[in-house]
């Protein structure tokens, strides 16, 4: 719900100034009334009585913003926006590279497409948004997919059109390499509603509330042994057994890329770095069998994640679970192709204890991602007031999704 407003122009520099009579709902909740309303309001905001003003500085018209393709020449740029844009759902907060932010972004997704905005008389890039194409489950087949991701236009620039020209170029982009037999999808943060209101233009569903990350703390001493399962790092010939039972586990996931042995191998091998970025980490239990596996990423090699602002809630509960650092620097280990056997529950719970301990001198938290109605949100214990972020995902597919379809996110 945004509340309505009005804008007029200053006549010395056109700058338009809004006035709201009540805070947006992208100011995370506040309400007629809430003090929180001048903790959320940006600067150059007034909130006080119950009308802000919000000035935006002058900037060139949207016709005069032009588009392109991303090149690598634009890493350091690309890096500036991204650091200074933080999202603006519930919970916001901006990415900060650790090595050139072209050549993380390539090496993530190397099969991918981005697009930049530029204007006269702007240092630097005022907006940018990715594509990231794959084949991955959709049904009973295996579809192409298209991804729509990290779009981020200035503060200056917003509510010109640049967000929209930049989703179209993403559009035509994807309609031009895999036609309208395609899913197009994007993960959108509560709340954003920005975001929300961009999606309506390309997307046909939105399932609301269906993604959960769960920021888990890592352990400061070692979990309890449990007989008859050992964790332990995958050797090749071990991989082959555990995409197996990964797949059937995901078997009836959409958006789901079904893998082999040699594909987690490649994956694991694949990094921009001297030593292993990637780890495929498994429990078998004595005979040899795999039980359960998961792969863990240290994203915090890549990038950092900047947290700025938070719910009072959450800061509150952040006190005494203590997975946001005081200084807000995030230093992510990410974990992706969860999976366990039949009646192997607890066995997938020893090992992510067991790497939570392992990795505990590397990261400050481990990113956990699934569907809501998925069982791996037991394996972390999430509770009533377990810290979160919520998201929805917004759809263009040839059928559409059942609102109880789990999906696969990473």
């Amino acid at each position: 719900m945004v509340f309505g407003t009005r804008s007029v122009a200053r006549k010395n520099n056109d700058a338009r100034v809004d006035v709201s009579a009540e805070p947006r709902a992208q100011d995370d909740g506040a309400v007629r009334g809430d003090p929180r309303a001048s903790e959320l309001a940006p600067s150059g905001a007034d909130t006080r009585g119950l009308v802000r003003v919000v000035v935006h500085p002058a900037a060139p018209e949207t016709g005069s913003v032009s588009l392109r393709l991303m090149t690598a020449a634009d890493g350091a740029a690309y890096g500036k926006l991204l650091a200074g844009n933080p999202d603006s759902g519930k919970v916001r907060s901006s990415v900060h590279f650790e090595i050139d932010p072209y050549a993380a972004m390539a090496f993530v997704h190397p099969d991918s497409a981005s697009v930049v905005a530029e204007a006269p008389g702007q240092d630097g890039l005022i907006g940018s948004a990715s594509i990231r194409f794959d084949h991955r489950q959709w049904g009973d087949a295996v579809l192409p997919t298209a991804m729509f991701h990290s779009l981020s236009v200035r503060p200056d620039f917003r509510r010109r059109g640049v967000a929209a020209r930049m989703v179209a170029w993403r559009d035509a982009r994807v309609r031009e390499r895999f036609g309208d037999e395609c899913v197009a999808y994007s993960v959108i943060q509560k709340n954003n509603v920005g975001s929300e209101r961009t999606i309506r233009t390309w997307s046909r569903q939105y399932l609301p509330d269906r993604i959960v990350t769960v920021p888990i703390p890592l352990r400061s001493s070692p979990p309890a042994r449990v007989a008859g399962i050992d964790v332990r790092a995958a050797a090749p010939p071990e991989l082959e057994e555990a995409a197996d039972g990964q797949n059937r586990f995901y078997r009836s996931y959409a958006l789901y890329p079904r893998e082999t042995g040699p594909d987690i191998e490649a994956w694991c091998a694949n990094t921009p770095f001297d030593a292993p970025y990637r780890h495929y980490v498994i429990a078998a239990d004595p005979a040899g069998n795999v039980l359960a596996g998961l792969g863990v990423i240290e994203a915090y090699r890549l990038r950092r994640v900047v947290i700025t602002q938070v719910p009072r809630l959450l800061a509150l509960a952040n006190k005494i679970l203590h997975v946001v650092p005081a200084d807000g620097v995030m230093r992510e280990l990410r974990l992706n192709r969860i999976w366990f056997a039949p009646g192997q529950r607890r066995a997938a719970r020893h090992l992510l204890e067991t790497v939570r301990w392992r990795w505990r001198d590397r990261g400050t938290s481990i990113a956990f991602v699934a569907d809501r109605g998925s069982p791996l949100l037991e394996l972390c214990g999430l509770r009533r007031w377990s810290i979160r972020s919520i998201a929805g995902i917004a759809l263009r597919s040839p059928t559409m999704l059942a609102d109880d379809q789990l999906c696969y996110f990473t």
